[in-house]
Protein backbone atom coordinates (compact mmCIF):
# COMPACT_ATOMS: atom_id res chain seq x y z
CA UNK A 1 0.00 0.00 0.00
CA UNK A 2 1.78 3.21 -1.19
CA UNK A 3 2.00 5.79 1.72
CA UNK A 4 2.93 9.53 1.49
CA UNK A 5 6.16 10.54 2.60
CA UNK A 6 7.16 14.22 3.54
CA UNK A 7 9.81 15.86 1.19
CA UNK A 8 13.11 16.05 3.10
CA UNK A 9 16.08 18.79 3.07
CA UNK A 10 17.64 15.56 1.66
CA UNK A 11 15.23 15.44 -1.36
CA UNK A 12 14.80 18.93 -2.06
CA UNK A 13 18.87 19.46 -2.12
CA UNK A 14 18.59 16.24 -4.51
CA UNK A 15 16.26 18.46 -6.91
CA UNK A 16 18.13 21.70 -6.79
CA UNK A 17 20.61 20.88 -9.27
CA UNK A 18 18.34 19.94 -11.43
CA UNK A 19 16.07 22.46 -11.18
CA UNK A 20 18.88 25.03 -11.74
CA UNK A 21 19.90 22.95 -14.85
CA UNK A 22 16.25 22.90 -16.37
CA UNK A 23 16.41 26.99 -15.38
CA UNK A 24 19.46 27.60 -17.22
CA UNK A 25 18.15 26.07 -20.06
CA UNK A 26 14.77 28.21 -20.37
CA UNK A 27 16.48 31.13 -19.43
CA UNK A 28 16.59 33.43 -22.29
CA UNK A 29 19.10 35.57 -20.76
CA UNK A 30 22.21 33.75 -21.34
CA UNK A 31 21.48 32.87 -24.61
CA UNK A 32 23.00 29.44 -24.67
CA UNK A 33 23.85 28.11 -28.74
CA UNK A 34 21.61 25.40 -29.62
CA UNK A 35 24.56 22.96 -30.62
CA UNK A 36 25.33 23.28 -26.70
CA UNK A 37 21.65 22.51 -25.51
CA UNK A 38 21.77 19.74 -27.49
CA UNK A 39 24.71 18.58 -26.06
CA UNK A 40 22.64 18.87 -22.70
CA UNK A 41 19.69 17.44 -23.40
CA UNK A 42 21.17 14.51 -25.14
CA UNK A 43 22.18 12.93 -21.77
CA UNK A 44 20.61 12.08 -18.27
CA UNK A 45 21.62 13.13 -14.93
CA UNK A 46 24.73 14.51 -16.08
CA UNK A 47 23.24 17.32 -17.32
CA UNK A 48 23.77 18.88 -14.31
CA UNK A 49 27.27 18.28 -14.29
CA UNK A 50 27.36 19.99 -17.61
CA UNK A 51 25.27 23.12 -16.56
CA UNK A 52 27.30 23.59 -13.39
CA UNK A 53 30.48 23.65 -15.86
CA UNK A 54 28.52 26.62 -17.36
CA UNK A 55 27.39 28.93 -14.43
CA UNK A 56 31.09 30.47 -13.24
CA UNK A 57 31.30 31.70 -16.84
CA UNK A 58 28.07 32.80 -17.61
CA UNK A 59 28.02 35.20 -14.38
CA UNK A 60 31.69 36.54 -15.18
CA UNK A 61 32.84 39.25 -17.66
CA UNK A 62 35.54 37.33 -19.20
CA UNK A 63 33.80 35.87 -22.46
CA UNK A 64 36.45 33.85 -24.05
CA UNK A 65 36.04 31.56 -21.22
CA UNK A 66 32.29 31.55 -21.91
CA UNK A 67 33.17 31.05 -25.48
CA UNK A 68 35.75 28.21 -24.73
CA UNK A 69 32.70 25.87 -22.48
CA UNK A 70 30.84 26.43 -25.20
CA UNK A 71 33.13 25.15 -27.73
CA UNK A 72 34.12 21.81 -25.62
CA UNK A 73 30.12 21.14 -24.87
CA UNK A 74 29.35 21.85 -28.78
CA UNK A 75 31.99 19.19 -29.89
CA UNK A 76 31.32 16.84 -27.14
CA UNK A 77 28.58 15.49 -28.65
CA UNK A 78 30.92 13.28 -30.73
CA UNK A 79 33.07 12.27 -28.18
CA UNK A 80 33.77 9.03 -26.55
CA UNK A 81 36.14 6.47 -24.77
CA UNK A 82 36.10 2.60 -25.28
CA UNK A 83 36.80 -0.28 -23.62
CA UNK A 84 38.96 -3.08 -25.23
CA UNK A 85 39.32 -6.67 -25.08
CA UNK A 86 40.89 -9.24 -26.51
CA UNK A 87 38.60 -12.12 -27.00
CA UNK A 88 37.31 -14.53 -29.82
CA UNK A 89 33.99 -15.86 -31.74
CA UNK A 90 33.56 -18.29 -28.43
CA UNK A 91 33.86 -15.66 -26.21
CA UNK A 92 37.10 -16.55 -24.50
CA UNK A 93 38.54 -13.36 -23.17
CA UNK A 94 42.09 -13.33 -22.59
CA UNK A 95 44.19 -11.61 -20.30
CA UNK A 96 47.26 -10.98 -21.77
CA UNK A 97 48.99 -8.10 -19.72
CA UNK A 98 52.40 -7.06 -21.60
CA UNK A 99 54.42 -6.98 -18.44
CA UNK A 100 53.48 -10.51 -17.82
CA UNK A 101 55.76 -11.54 -20.85
CA UNK A 102 59.67 -11.79 -20.24
CA UNK A 103 60.24 -10.53 -23.70
CA UNK A 104 58.36 -8.25 -26.73
CA UNK A 105 58.97 -12.38 -28.83
CA UNK A 106 57.29 -14.53 -26.25
CA UNK A 107 54.04 -12.06 -26.67
CA UNK A 108 54.02 -12.09 -30.22
CA UNK A 109 54.64 -15.75 -30.49
CA UNK A 110 51.59 -16.19 -27.58
CA UNK A 111 49.93 -13.69 -29.86
CA UNK A 112 50.34 -15.76 -33.28
CA UNK A 113 49.28 -19.25 -31.72
CA UNK A 114 46.23 -17.72 -30.46
CA UNK A 115 45.65 -15.88 -34.15
CA UNK A 116 46.03 -19.52 -35.59
CA UNK A 117 44.00 -21.52 -33.08
CA UNK A 118 40.86 -19.26 -32.15
CA UNK A 119 38.60 -17.99 -34.71
CA UNK A 120 38.28 -14.44 -34.71
CA UNK A 121 40.91 -13.82 -32.30
CA UNK A 122 41.41 -9.94 -31.39
CA UNK A 123 40.67 -6.62 -29.91
CA UNK A 124 37.09 -6.47 -29.40
CA UNK A 125 35.08 -3.09 -28.31
CA UNK A 126 33.42 -4.39 -24.69
CA UNK A 127 31.82 -0.91 -23.88
CA UNK A 128 31.40 2.54 -25.68
CA UNK A 129 31.27 5.55 -22.71
CA UNK A 130 29.73 8.93 -23.97
CA UNK A 131 31.59 12.02 -22.68
CA UNK A 132 28.33 14.19 -22.37
CA UNK A 133 27.49 11.10 -19.76
CA UNK A 134 30.73 11.07 -17.51
CA UNK A 135 32.39 14.14 -17.68
CA UNK A 136 32.62 16.09 -14.42
CA UNK A 137 31.78 19.96 -14.26
CA UNK A 138 35.04 19.87 -12.43
CA UNK A 139 37.55 18.45 -14.51
CA UNK A 140 35.98 21.23 -17.19
CA UNK A 141 36.39 24.46 -14.62
CA UNK A 142 39.94 23.10 -14.14
CA UNK A 143 40.70 22.85 -18.17
CA UNK A 144 39.53 25.84 -18.84
CA UNK A 145 41.13 27.84 -15.98
CA UNK A 146 44.36 26.04 -16.76
CA UNK A 147 44.70 26.33 -20.15
CA UNK A 148 43.83 30.13 -20.05
CA UNK A 149 45.88 31.03 -17.07
CA UNK A 150 48.75 29.91 -19.18
CA UNK A 151 48.03 31.69 -22.30
CA UNK A 152 48.71 34.85 -20.10
CA UNK A 153 52.47 34.33 -20.47
CA UNK A 154 54.12 36.03 -22.90
CA UNK A 155 56.08 33.57 -24.92
CA UNK A 156 52.47 32.03 -26.17
CA UNK A 157 50.73 35.31 -27.26
CA UNK A 158 51.78 34.09 -30.83
CA UNK A 159 48.81 31.70 -30.83
CA UNK A 160 45.45 32.19 -32.57
CA UNK A 161 42.09 31.60 -30.31
CA UNK A 162 40.89 29.58 -32.93
CA UNK A 163 44.15 27.21 -32.81
CA UNK A 164 44.14 27.25 -28.75
CA UNK A 165 40.35 26.18 -28.86
CA UNK A 166 41.02 23.00 -31.45
CA UNK A 167 44.60 22.32 -29.88
CA UNK A 168 45.10 23.74 -25.92
CA UNK A 169 41.69 23.16 -24.72
CA UNK A 170 40.48 19.78 -25.47
CA UNK A 171 41.25 17.50 -22.34
CA UNK A 172 40.90 14.37 -24.51
CA UNK A 173 43.52 13.25 -27.41
CA UNK A 174 41.78 10.02 -28.61
CA UNK A 175 39.36 7.88 -27.04
CA UNK A 176 40.63 7.17 -24.28
CA UNK A 177 39.40 7.44 -20.48
CA UNK A 178 38.60 10.75 -19.25
CA UNK A 179 41.53 12.21 -16.57
CA UNK A 180 42.58 15.36 -15.23
CA UNK A 181 45.96 15.03 -16.63
CA UNK A 182 46.29 18.30 -16.36
CA UNK A 183 46.56 18.57 -12.65
CA UNK A 184 48.55 15.28 -12.79
CA UNK A 185 51.29 16.46 -15.42
CA UNK A 186 51.57 20.51 -13.81
CA UNK A 187 54.33 19.84 -11.82
CA UNK A 188 56.47 18.13 -14.27
CA UNK A 189 55.31 20.95 -16.50
CA UNK A 190 55.97 23.78 -14.15
CA UNK A 191 59.97 21.93 -13.99
CA UNK A 192 60.18 22.08 -18.13
CA UNK A 193 59.32 25.73 -17.77
CA UNK A 194 61.90 26.84 -15.13
CA UNK A 195 64.53 24.88 -17.05
CA UNK A 196 63.63 26.04 -20.27
CA UNK A 197 64.33 28.94 -22.60
CA UNK A 198 60.80 30.91 -22.75
CA UNK A 199 59.96 30.48 -26.14
CA UNK A 200 57.78 27.40 -27.94
CA UNK A 201 60.34 26.12 -29.71
CA UNK A 202 62.26 25.38 -26.77
CA UNK A 203 59.47 24.28 -24.37
CA UNK A 204 58.41 21.69 -26.93
CA UNK A 205 61.85 20.56 -27.43
CA UNK A 206 62.44 20.52 -24.08
CA UNK A 207 59.43 17.86 -23.28
CA UNK A 208 60.32 15.58 -26.20
CA UNK A 209 63.65 15.42 -24.66
CA UNK A 210 62.12 14.80 -20.83
CA UNK A 211 59.50 11.99 -22.68
CA UNK A 212 62.22 10.19 -24.81
CA UNK A 213 64.87 9.81 -21.83
CA UNK A 214 61.92 9.15 -19.23
CA UNK A 215 59.37 6.61 -21.23
CA UNK A 216 61.23 3.52 -22.67
CA UNK A 217 59.66 2.37 -25.84
CA UNK A 218 58.70 -1.31 -25.20
CA UNK A 219 57.56 -2.79 -28.16
CA UNK A 220 54.89 -5.53 -25.81
CA UNK A 221 52.92 -2.56 -25.20
CA UNK A 222 52.23 -2.49 -29.02
CA UNK A 223 49.84 -5.33 -28.10
CA UNK A 224 47.99 -3.78 -25.00
CA UNK A 225 44.47 -3.74 -25.68
CA UNK A 226 44.07 -0.16 -23.84
CA UNK A 227 45.59 3.14 -23.69
CA UNK A 228 47.60 4.08 -20.78
CA UNK A 229 46.27 6.40 -18.45
CA UNK A 230 49.08 8.87 -17.42
CA UNK A 231 49.70 7.35 -13.66
CA UNK A 232 50.14 3.51 -15.24
CA UNK A 233 52.91 5.45 -17.96
CA UNK A 234 54.37 7.57 -15.30
CA UNK A 235 54.79 4.60 -12.45
CA UNK A 236 56.15 1.94 -15.39
CA UNK A 237 57.74 3.90 -17.50
CA UNK A 238 57.32 2.20 -20.44
CA UNK A 239 54.87 1.78 -23.49
CA UNK A 240 54.21 2.09 -27.52
CA UNK A 241 54.79 5.18 -29.60
CA UNK A 242 50.75 6.24 -28.77
CA UNK A 243 51.08 6.31 -25.28
CA UNK A 244 54.47 7.59 -25.71
CA UNK A 245 53.14 10.79 -28.26
CA UNK A 246 49.71 11.34 -25.99
CA UNK A 247 52.01 11.97 -23.15
CA UNK A 248 53.74 14.40 -24.91
CA UNK A 249 50.58 16.30 -26.13
CA UNK A 250 49.18 16.36 -22.84
CA UNK A 251 52.33 17.88 -21.40
CA UNK A 252 52.51 20.55 -23.95
CA UNK A 253 48.89 21.49 -23.59
CA UNK A 254 49.56 21.75 -19.57
CA UNK A 255 51.86 24.24 -20.79
CA UNK A 256 50.27 25.82 -22.86
CA UNK A 257 51.44 25.30 -26.21
CA UNK A 258 49.09 23.87 -29.14
CA UNK A 259 49.50 20.03 -29.36
CA UNK A 260 47.97 17.02 -31.19
CA UNK A 261 49.07 13.48 -32.36
CA UNK A 262 49.75 12.97 -36.24
CA UNK A 263 48.97 9.34 -37.39
CA UNK A 264 49.96 6.64 -40.05
CA UNK A 265 47.11 4.14 -39.57
CA UNK A 266 49.51 1.67 -40.94
CA UNK A 267 52.56 1.18 -42.81
CA UNK A 268 52.89 -0.04 -46.52
CA UNK A 269 54.42 -3.50 -46.44
CA UNK A 270 55.06 -3.49 -42.59
CA UNK A 271 53.51 -4.04 -39.59
CA UNK A 272 51.48 -2.00 -37.56
CA UNK A 273 51.59 2.39 -37.50
CA UNK A 274 53.00 5.05 -36.32
CA UNK A 275 51.80 7.97 -33.74
CA UNK A 276 53.61 10.95 -32.82
CA UNK A 277 53.25 14.55 -31.37
CA UNK A 278 53.17 17.08 -33.08
CA UNK A 279 53.01 20.66 -31.84
CA UNK A 280 52.14 24.53 -32.95
CA UNK A 281 54.97 26.40 -34.03
CA UNK A 282 55.30 30.14 -33.72
CA UNK A 283 56.26 30.32 -37.85
CA UNK A 284 52.73 29.39 -38.05
CA UNK A 285 53.43 25.31 -38.49
CA UNK A 286 53.00 21.81 -36.93
CA UNK A 287 55.95 20.20 -36.52
CA UNK A 288 56.64 16.68 -35.36
CA UNK A 289 58.30 15.77 -32.42
CA UNK A 290 59.95 12.32 -32.38
CA UNK A 291 61.67 9.10 -30.99
CA UNK A 292 65.50 8.47 -32.76
CA UNK A 293 63.71 4.85 -34.31
CA UNK A 294 60.84 6.86 -35.49
CA UNK A 295 62.95 8.93 -37.62
CA UNK A 296 64.09 6.05 -40.01
CA UNK A 297 60.33 5.76 -40.77
CA UNK A 298 60.62 9.32 -43.25
CA UNK A 299 63.57 8.09 -44.66
CA UNK A 300 61.48 5.92 -46.72
CA UNK A 301 58.35 7.49 -47.87
CA UNK A 302 57.28 4.62 -50.04
CA UNK A 303 55.81 3.23 -46.54
CA UNK A 304 53.92 5.82 -45.74
CA UNK A 305 50.57 5.61 -47.33
CA UNK A 306 48.47 8.13 -44.95
CA UNK A 307 49.68 10.79 -42.20
CA UNK A 308 45.76 11.90 -40.17
CA UNK A 309 46.04 14.45 -37.27
CA UNK A 310 43.37 13.69 -34.50
CA UNK A 311 40.98 16.71 -33.96
CA UNK A 312 38.62 16.93 -31.17
CA UNK A 313 36.20 19.87 -32.74
CA UNK A 314 33.49 17.97 -35.68
CA UNK A 315 34.05 18.39 -39.25
CA UNK A 316 31.23 17.61 -41.68
CA UNK A 317 32.69 16.50 -44.38
CA UNK A 318 34.59 13.31 -42.22
CA UNK A 319 33.13 9.49 -43.01
CA UNK A 320 32.27 9.44 -39.02
CA UNK A 321 30.05 12.35 -39.56
CA UNK A 322 28.84 11.11 -42.85
CA UNK A 323 28.46 7.33 -42.39
CA UNK A 324 25.36 5.66 -40.77
CA UNK A 325 25.76 5.11 -37.19
CA UNK A 326 25.19 1.26 -37.52
CA UNK A 327 27.48 1.00 -40.58
CA UNK A 328 30.74 -1.26 -39.81
CA UNK A 329 34.01 1.19 -40.79
CA UNK A 330 37.64 0.29 -40.44
CA UNK A 331 39.22 1.63 -37.94
CA UNK A 332 41.06 5.17 -38.00
CA UNK A 333 38.38 5.89 -40.84
CA UNK A 334 35.02 6.03 -39.46
CA UNK A 335 35.35 6.23 -35.74
CA UNK A 336 36.34 10.11 -34.78
CA UNK A 337 36.85 13.37 -36.50
CA UNK A 338 40.58 13.73 -38.25
CA UNK A 339 42.67 15.93 -40.88
CA UNK A 340 44.42 14.62 -43.57
CA UNK A 341 48.17 16.04 -43.58
CA UNK A 342 49.94 13.13 -46.05
CA UNK A 343 51.05 16.16 -47.99
CA UNK A 344 52.86 17.83 -45.03
CA UNK A 345 55.01 15.08 -44.91
CA UNK A 346 55.43 13.14 -48.53
CA UNK A 347 54.68 13.30 -51.81
CA UNK A 348 51.18 12.69 -53.08
CA UNK A 349 48.93 11.83 -56.34
CA UNK A 350 45.35 11.15 -57.06
CA UNK A 351 44.82 7.36 -57.69
CA UNK A 352 41.73 6.51 -60.15
CA UNK A 353 39.68 3.40 -59.98
CA UNK A 354 37.20 1.47 -63.03
CA UNK A 355 35.16 -0.49 -60.50
CA UNK A 356 31.68 -2.37 -60.33
CA UNK A 357 31.42 -1.52 -56.51
CA UNK A 358 29.25 -3.38 -53.96
CA UNK A 359 28.76 -0.71 -51.41
CA UNK A 360 28.76 2.78 -51.69
CA UNK A 361 31.47 3.36 -49.50
CA UNK A 362 35.07 1.75 -50.82
CA UNK A 363 38.58 1.75 -49.22
CA UNK A 364 42.11 2.10 -50.63
CA UNK A 365 44.54 -0.70 -48.33
CA UNK A 366 47.90 -1.62 -47.97
CA UNK A 367 49.61 -4.70 -46.85
CA UNK A 368 50.31 -4.97 -43.20
CA UNK A 369 50.95 -7.38 -40.28
CA UNK A 370 49.28 -10.12 -43.34
CA UNK A 371 46.58 -8.54 -44.23
CA UNK A 372 45.11 -5.56 -46.20
CA UNK A 373 44.51 -2.81 -43.77
CA UNK A 374 42.25 0.24 -44.96
CA UNK A 375 44.10 3.76 -44.94
CA UNK A 376 41.37 5.53 -46.81
CA UNK A 377 37.74 6.21 -48.03
CA UNK A 378 35.68 7.19 -50.77
CA UNK A 379 32.27 7.16 -52.33
CA UNK A 380 31.93 5.33 -55.45
CA UNK A 381 30.35 6.96 -58.02
CA UNK A 382 29.39 5.85 -61.79
CA UNK A 383 31.50 3.23 -61.50
CA UNK A 384 34.47 5.02 -60.17
CA UNK A 385 36.33 5.19 -57.15
CA UNK A 386 38.95 8.43 -56.81
CA UNK A 387 41.49 8.89 -53.92
CA UNK A 388 43.27 12.29 -53.40
CA UNK A 389 46.32 13.17 -51.29
CA UNK A 390 47.28 9.51 -51.83
CA UNK A 391 51.22 8.62 -50.81
CA UNK A 392 53.28 7.28 -53.39
CA UNK A 393 52.82 3.26 -52.56
CA UNK A 394 52.70 1.55 -55.66
CA UNK A 395 50.67 -1.62 -54.36
CA UNK A 396 46.81 -0.02 -53.33
CA UNK A 397 44.36 -2.59 -53.55
CA UNK A 398 40.45 -1.49 -53.36
CA UNK A 399 38.05 -2.99 -51.37
CA UNK A 400 35.11 -2.72 -49.17
CA UNK A 401 33.56 -4.09 -45.71
CA UNK A 402 31.18 -7.02 -45.55
CA UNK A 403 28.47 -5.63 -43.32
CA UNK A 404 27.61 -9.31 -41.91
CA UNK A 405 31.65 -10.70 -41.14
CA UNK A 406 33.40 -6.90 -40.75
CA UNK A 407 35.88 -8.16 -42.91
CA UNK A 408 38.09 -6.25 -45.82
CA UNK A 409 37.52 -7.83 -48.84
CA UNK A 410 39.35 -7.02 -51.89
CA UNK A 411 37.33 -5.35 -55.36
CA UNK A 412 38.94 -6.17 -58.60
CA UNK A 413 39.73 -3.22 -59.78
CA UNK A 414 41.41 -1.45 -62.77
CA UNK A 415 43.36 1.67 -61.94
CA UNK A 416 43.03 4.35 -64.36
CA UNK A 417 46.16 6.06 -65.25
CA UNK A 418 45.70 10.43 -64.65
CA UNK A 419 43.37 12.53 -67.33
Amino acid sequence: MATNRPITAKWIWLFVPILLATACLKSKKPGLPPEVVHTIQSTGFNRVELVKAIAPYIESTDSLKLQAIYFLLTHMIDQYAVEYEISDSAGNIYNLKPLSFLSDSALFARWDSLSTAAPKFGYKAKKYISDRDTVTAALLINTINQAFEKQESDYLKYIPKEIFFQFVLPYRIGNETIEDWRRQLEPIAEHIIATSILQADSLAANVNRYVNSTIEFDKRFLKNAFEQQTDSLLIYKKGHDRDISWLKVKLLRTIGIPATVDYIPYLADSSHGLHFAVYYSPDGYFKPLLQDNEKAVFQKPERIPKVYRRIYHHIDSSLFALKDIGKTTPGFLGHYHYLDVTNQYVHTHSIRFAVDCPDTIVYLAVFNDTKWRAIDWTLCKDREAVFTQAGIYSNYQLGYVDQETEEFIRIPAVELLPD
